[in-house]
């Protein structure tokens, strides 16, 4: 009988390449198509969007945001339900349920339904984010790879958790946020090779995506004010503040999720989690898709963006209506992001606690300088609560905080970010009951 081409390559390889050299040569292949994948993912969501978004403006009510989103939840639904046939809900999910159940064989399919998926979701205005399905695509990398080259289950699972971990660097542009999701999220063992693998897959990935991007960021941060000592107290309050906020979010999130799924219809489920995002969208243009754009404006102190389209441009009430604005956006973002995710759409949890973070922080440091006079620099205050809300919403500090600072190149705010990331996770731990240390159920399967 015949060798296949396999089987040819993998005696070839025998021959010509060490075990360490053979896997490491994967990584880097897996990194590779992992970050191409996450600069396609954006081309996608960025190209529907702009379809969608022909004839809209940014002064006044745009009342087709009362269709649009609706129309891209139906869209998915539809493409789960008849074309791939397959949920594609809750990757990050589904993805830590594989792991922990030794489940490392992913079809070819998953290679892009979900990235044409989250396209529809996020580019009519879903408000979620692209990173639970390039986790899932980066995984299906991974799993292909080692499917096609019949590697054993233990390569098998590291590939698989390197996949992950290089579609959530690439997205996000963030060598070490990927490798922290690998080991924090994911709990992958911290063995040699593995923490070696995560890190050459997610620098390959993270570089890749953002030389195809034409080596740019997605939170150009330009405002890079001295942070004087004094201001450091009010930091600390801070990540009390998004701590407190965070205990908030969660909970609207499980509530939302367990009400949704207590809907049997999923044409009922389509219609109402998108009449949800709908009207929130209309009223709040700025949670329209991922919402990095007014991220980037909100850091580098352009608020002018949060107004726009929204129902109180029209009314002139100086700072108080971008007070107004940004506290009515974080009291309902989660709820558009449950709307988003959990009806039918297929996004990502990780980029709306950023998207909320920031806003949050910026709200509390407005608040604060309108109310006592004082004068934070606002900017700043939203680039450090992204940390904080991320943070204690999901509760990995450490992907939080990389994430945030590579994400805007902010290194000289290393240590307020830190601040705001470890604070408000504690306020999280104390006040929901949660142990400060406990393995997660991955972490322990993968020690047996």
């Amino acid at each position: 009988m015949t060798p296949s081409i396999i089987d040819r390559f993998n005696l070839w390889r025998q021959n010509h390449l060490t075990d360490t050299s053979y896997f490491f040569l994967l990584t880097l292949i897996i990194g590779l198509f992992a970050g191409t994948a996450a600069h396609l993912l954006k081309l996608m969501i960025g190209s529907v969007t702009t379809l969608v978004h022909h004839g809209f403006h940014d002064h006044g009510v745009n009342w087709w945001f009362l269709i649009v989103p609706t129309v891209g939840i139906l869209l998915t639904g539809l493409f789960q339900r008849y074309v791939v046939k397959v949920n594609l809900e809750h990757g990050v999910e589904h993805l830590k349920s594989n792991l922990n159940d030794r489940k490392y064989t992913m079809t070819r399919r998953s290679l892009v339904s979900r990235m044409i998926a989250s396209s529809l979701t996020l580019g009519f205005g879903g408000s979620a984010g692209s990173e639970g399905p390039i986790a899932m695509t980066g995984a299906s990398i991974g799993s292909n790879v080692g499917q096609a080259l019949k590697l054993p289950d233990n390569m098998m699972r590291i590939l698989v958790g390197c996949g992950a971990a290089a579609g959530i660097a690439g997205i996000f542009k963030s060598s070490v946020g990927g490798a922290m999701f690998a080991f924090e999220a994911l709990a992958l063992e911290l063995s040699v090779i593995a923490v070696i693998g995560v890190f050459v897959t997610c620098i390959t990935a993270s570089l890749t995506a953002y030389i195809l991007s034409g080596c740019t960021i997605d939170l150009a941060f330009t405002n890079h004010p001295a942070l004087p000592a004094e201001i450091y107290p009010y930091v600390i309050i801070l990540g009390i503040f998004t701590g407190f906020y965070s205990i908030y979010y969660t909970f609207i999130m499980r509530t939302m999720r367990k009400w949704f799924d207590s809907i049997s219809s999923p044409w009922k489920r389509n219609l109402i989690s998108g009449s949800i995002l709908s009207i929130l969208v209309f009223s709040f243009p700025a949670l329209y898709g991922e919402g990095y754009g007014i991220m980037g404006k909100i850091v580098n102190g352009e608020f002018e963006g949060m107004l726009n389209g929204s129902l109180l441009s029209v009314v002139d009430l100086g700072a108080w209506s971008l007070i107004a604005v940004t506290a009515a956006i974080i009291l309902v973002k989660a709820f558009a992001c449950s709307s988003s995710n959990c009806g039918g759409g297929v996004a990502g949890d990780y980029a709306p606690t950023l998207f909320a973070g920031v806003v949050t922080g910026f709200f509390f440091a407005l608040l604060l300088n309108k109310v006592a006079g004082l004068d934070l620099p606002v900017g700043l205050f939203g680039l450090f609560g992204m940390a904080g809300v991320m943070s204690g919403s999901i509760g990995t500090p450490l992907l939080a905080i990389f994430i945030t600072t590579e994400m805007a190149s902010a290194y000289d705010y290393f240590l307020p970010i830190c601040i705001v990331g470890f604070s408000s996770i504690i306020i999280v731990r104390l006040f929901s009951k949660q142990p400060f240390l406990h393995r997660s159920r991955a972490a322990a399967s993968s020690n047996q």
